[in-house]
């Protein structure tokens, strides 16, 4: 095992020995347990051990706190971010240069279609911020040194343990999500609606994975130590259920949202490829930059937004939205939930590295 570059544990004749440099003036025998720096503590690998893993598992809290704080920022900054622009944003033109017959807004069927333009400042906003929490939820690897997620790695699939995968999958996927972006299903071509799977597998990874080894840890593992005198296991419990409702309501309402015309409700979002003459109709109304685009949407046969939705279909389209950034909003507060209740986060550190080993 190394310890550092100055310190590692070994074996010879049976017994463990920790070697230090040759610089050093070092008091030890044979089949000693310990070793002394002259004038400094004597340490035994055990408590050499203890004190890495201490350390460990107090960074490792530290890690998942910086990226659950990240991940909300970025959730709500966005989610907030759209239904400003709905509510009291400047009014939208359609690609002929006049106002929304509707009255309203355009209003995003989720977070993913608000976050698609990477240009747009919630789009550069929402990567980053995810980004930053999924490196930092990646690098804790909080279920190997948090006591309250520690399942061992008896059990897994695929011969992969739970721990492996609750450590890798969220996280992936929601680098997946940040850095494929979707594209609006209308204006969509084959590979890029193959992107949009990307996506979708990501978020799935990052939202599911949660759920499913959330679930695993609080009800079906042994080996997992939680709070019972605080109440975790309720309080985890309860922001699974949490983030299981609001994708629920988020995938119905969506999927609604998007069938309106099908179903018979009003009013759904109307797209539609521009002609010569809204170019145009776009170009009298002193919108020469909406022109181009509709030059550009025209000859690329990709449809562009005539008229926003209203009523039922709106009211859909907003319980989608708001369902998609509550399941992130409720699972990102399940990890810091785990970060509460960990005892790692209140690990009283040594004032000095391994207390009062030499370095030079």
């Amino acid at each position: 095992l190394i310890v550092s570059p100055l310190l590692s544990i070994g074996e010879r004749g049976g017994c463990s020995k920790m070697k230090v440099p040759e610089a050093y003036s070092v008091e030890s025998s044979e089949c000693e347990d310990s070793i002394s720096i002259t004038g400094e503590k004597q340490w035994t690998p055990a408590e050499v051990g203890q004190t890495l893993y201490t350390n460990q598992g107090k960074k490792s809290a530290i890690l998942l706190f910086t990226g659950a704080i990240c991940g909300l920022v970025g959730f709500m900054f966005v989610a907030i971010i759209g239904q400003y622009q709905f509510s009291l944003g400047l009014r939208e033109v359609n690609f002929r240069g006049e106002l929304m017959a509707s009255g309203n807004n355009f209003f995003p069927v989720s977070i993913s279609h608000m976050v698609h333009d990477p240009n747009t400042p919630q789009g550069k906003c929402f990567f980053a911020f995810s980004m930053a929490a999924a490196m930092c939820i990646l690098v804790s690897f909080h279920s190997y040194h948090l006591r309250n997620c520690y399942l061992g790695d008896d059990n897994g699939i695929c011969g992969v343990s739970f721990l492996t995968l609750r450590s890798v999958l969220p996280p992936l996927g929601l680098i997946l999500c940040a850095a494929v972006t979707m594209t609006p299903i209308t204006q969509a071509s084959l590979m890029e609606n193959v992107a949009t799977g990307v996506h979708s597998v990501g978020a799935t990874l990052f939202l599911m994975g949660f759920v499913v080894f959330e679930t695993q840890c609080l009800l079906f593992s042994k080996t997992v130590k939680l709070d019972k005198k605080r109440g975790e296991r309720v309080v985890r419990l309860m922001f699974v259920v949490l983030t299981c409702v609001t994708m629920a309501v988020w995938i119905f309402s969506t999927s609604v949202a998007l069938n309106g015309e099908i179903l018979g409700l009003c009013c759904s979002d109307v797209w539609q490829i521009p002609t010569q003459q809204d170019i145009n109709l776009a170009q009298q109304s002193e919108h020469p930059a909406i022109a181009i685009r509709a030059m550009e949407a025209m000859e690329s046969r990709t449809p562009m937004l005539l008229n926003t939705a209203n009523e039922t279909v709106l009211a859909f389209t907003m319980a989608g939205y708001w369902g998609e950034a509550w399941s992130g909003i409720w699972m990102i507060c399940g990890l810091l939930a785990i970060w509460w209740y960990c005892p790692e986060r209140n690990i009283d550190l040594s004032e000095s590295f391994l207390d009062n080993y030499p370095l030079k």
